[in-house]
């Protein structure tokens, strides 16, 4: 992150405590931001086009809508609660506390874990509900569904008076709740309920909104993450709905810059992203498609030189989306943002945001929401390089697989160097632990993103980087890749990585990482050189099936796929399931805020390096399973495949 973010956090913190922050954003009852123009009743936009992302299944908008008039809200696309309608706002569904609303948002802690996860307090105001019954509205047109959304915006309006209290408290938050805000009016603007007192307050609000962002977008912009550009694009918003306002131009200029410097800054020239994360990249890429929606709207085009690297992203992640399902790996942090995706069948589906951002962009392959496009499985069966973010993917026939080896630029979101996922048609056989939480109990707070919920080789119960306070990891890794077959139609592909994680310790070790696949059959060589004792232990994270421990590794219950551990021999082979002492061992979150029991296989060596494990994972289905001849992999077959390994690492880390 280096001396100059150092910097200008501690001079943040100075704006914090001098109270500089309340200076920038003053809290002020609402009456009190009168601006001229807003009492104008007419949609916010002269365009005959109104702004809008529709990524929904109208008929599940309609049943969402009467769940929400009941009183029931779903949060990050999987998690219902009864909040009542209105909900209260300052309310954290899951603990029942109550956070304070009058105080200046500046005054309040987000990690505070008294209050616990505030994602949960937030998410309701990020009125992805207000997109709900949006898209309702536009399915049936019941007037009841525009009544509701103005009766559930003025309630949240009297109770969060501006920059007071924790719905302030997070620019990206603002930018979001702006963003759908106009989207829901534009929607219900033509509505009877919509009366002249309604939109002027509502106008009136979205400059209000847009003085929020633009007051403190500079720490959102420190951050090099996904923030940035959504308050960059919900900036832009404000300028160009509130084309009225005295500071309307200056918004639409500095969003439309900071939205294309983060960008180019943030989605790498691979199409791979900053946060190294996927689901962090659909957000980002869901207010990008917003920016072009709302700008194409009123004229006004971004400049083309995003639109190369937007489609980059959009191809990058192409490779990486399984076609029957939509879905990705889970890596990375994934906190179930899913901006646009009101009302759809699988929140986990990435293919919607993918074909309607290629549609903006004037792509093929561009049309409809709820199918992948041909153009997914043709890239499915090719190999991914995508070398600036360290993301591989190797098709097999039936199976593929993600591993990652890179050497971090920017801040690192888990330990998880060499993780590798491995998929078999819509099943993620070796699977990313994911996330959980943000702000929960120990121990959890720390499990999701360590080294030992990843599929790779964890050394002496440490991570592969130090873990700092919040999000910060120290000593970020440095990886570098040794070997790359990129012909997906060879008999046999080849790929090695290695990262220097542990040369940190006292005793420093090195990993390397080698993948053999022939066919759908699968082998992975781990050397560790080392010097000195260490405790090595390679996981294999498993996914939902019952897997039955067996000689030397594991079997699925469906007797279709096995893993097996061909070296060392004295190996302590162990599985578990929802183990919570003395370690953790056995979980994993598919979706934010919700964790399961899950199997995991766990090879433990405990001795002096240098340490070799060989994992096989092949199908049970007639073909040959690999077999270890001394230092040979051998694949058989009518035409066996034999693989000289690379030499066993003498015990010295260090070049």
């Amino acid at each position: 992150m280096g001396p100059a973010w150092c910097a200008y956090r501690a001079f943040y913190q100075f704006k914090r405590r001098a109270g500089l922050l309340q200076r920038d954003s003053p809290a002020k009852p609402w009456e009190q931001w009168p601006y001229p123009g807003a009492q104008d009743a007419s949609p916010p936009t002269s365009s005959s086009r109104r702004p809008g992302i529709w990524l929904s299944e109208p008929e599940r908008a309609v049943a969402e809508a009467k769940e929400i008039e009941r009183g029931a809200f779903l949060l990050f696309g999987h998690h219902w609660v009864e909040a009542g309608c209105p909900p209260d706002w300052h309310v954290n569904p899951l603990t029942g506390r109550r956070l304070r609303s009058d105080l200046h948002w500046s005054a309040l802690e987000d990690l505070d874990s008294a209050q616990g996860d505030i994602k949960y307090v937030w998410e309701l105001s990020r009125f992805r509900w207000a997109l709900v019954l949006a898209a309702a509205d536009r399915q049936d047109g019941d007037p009841r569904w525009g009544e509701l959304f103005w009766r559930l915006w003025e309630d949240w309006r009297d109770r969060n008076p501006p920059n007071l209290g924790p719905n302030w408290m997070c620019g990206q938050e603002v930018a979001l709740r702006l963003i759908a805000l106009v989207q829901a009016f534009h929607q219900f603007s033509g509505h009877r309920a919509s009366t002249a007192r309604r939109v002027e307050s509502l106008r009136s609000a979205l400059a209000v909104h847009g003085s929020r962002i633009e007051a403190n977008i500079d720490y959102a912009i420190s951050q090099c993450n996904n923030h940035g550009i959504s308050e960059a694009a919900g900036l832009l918003t404000a300028g160009l709905e509130c084309a009225w306002h005295p500071d309307s131009t200056r918004w639409v200029r500095q969003g439309c810059r900071v939205l294309e410097e983060e960008i180019l800054r943030q989605f790498y020239t691979d199409g791979s992203y900053v946060q190294h994360s996927l689901v962090y990249e659909r957000l980002a890429l869901e207010d990008c498609l917003w920016a072009l929606e709302v700008a194409g709207c009123h004229g006004l085009g971004l400049s083309p030189v995003i639109s190369t690297r937007l489609e980059q992203a959009c191809r990058f992640l192409e490779h990486l989306i399984e076609p029957q399902t939509g879905h990705v790996p889970n890596y990375g942090a994934n906190d179930g943002s899913y901006v646009f995706g009101a009302a759809v069948a699988d929140p986990a589906d990435f293919r919607p945001i993918v074909k309607a951002l290629k549609r903006a962009l004037g792509l093929p392959d561009g049309g409809g929401h709820a199918r992948a496009s041909g153009s997914v499985t043709e890239l499915r069966r090719r190999t991914l390089v995508a070398a600036e973010g360290g993301y591989y993917s190797l098709p097999g026939t039936t199976s593929w697989a993600m591993v990652r080896c890179h050497s971090y630029r920017h801040r690192p979101s888990q330990a998880d160097m060499l993780h590798l996922d491995l998929w078999v048609g819509r099943r993620n056989l070796l699977a990313d632990s994911g996330t959980y939480s943000y702000n929960a109990p120990a121990p959890w707070g720390r499990y999701f993103a360590s080294t030992a919920a990843h599929n790779t080789v964890e050394v002496d119960e440490q991570d592969q980087m130090e873990r700092g306070p919040r999000f910060l990891w120290f000593h970020w890794t440095r990886s570098r890749v040794l070997e790359c077959s990129t012909s997906a139609a060879s008999p046999v592909q080849i790929w090695s990585g290695e990262h220097e994680g542990y040369c940190r310790l006292t005793n420093p070790v090195r990993h390397r990482r080698r993948i053999l696949r022939c066919g759908d059959r699968w082998c992975i060589v781990d050397d560790l050189a080392a010097e000195g004792r260490h405790r090595f232990v390679l996981r294999w994270h498993l996914d939902d099936d019952d897997w039955i421990r067996d000689t030397n590794g594991v079997l699925a219950q469906d007797s279709r796929w096995r893993l097996e551990l061909a070296s060392p021999a004295d190996a302590e082979l162990h599985v578990y399931r929802g183990q919570t002492v003395p370690r953790l061992e056995g979980w994993s979150s598919r979706c934010y805020g919700v964790r399961q029991e899950r199997a995991v296989l766990l090879a433990t060596v405990d001795a002096p390096g240098p340490v070799r494990f060989i994992t096989f994972v092949y199908p049970l289905d007639g073909a040959a399973a690999p077999e270890l001849e001394l230092e040979r992999v051998v694949f058989p077959g009518e035409a066996p495949q034999r693989i000289d390994l690379l030499p066993a690492p003498d015990s010295k880390p260090t070049q």
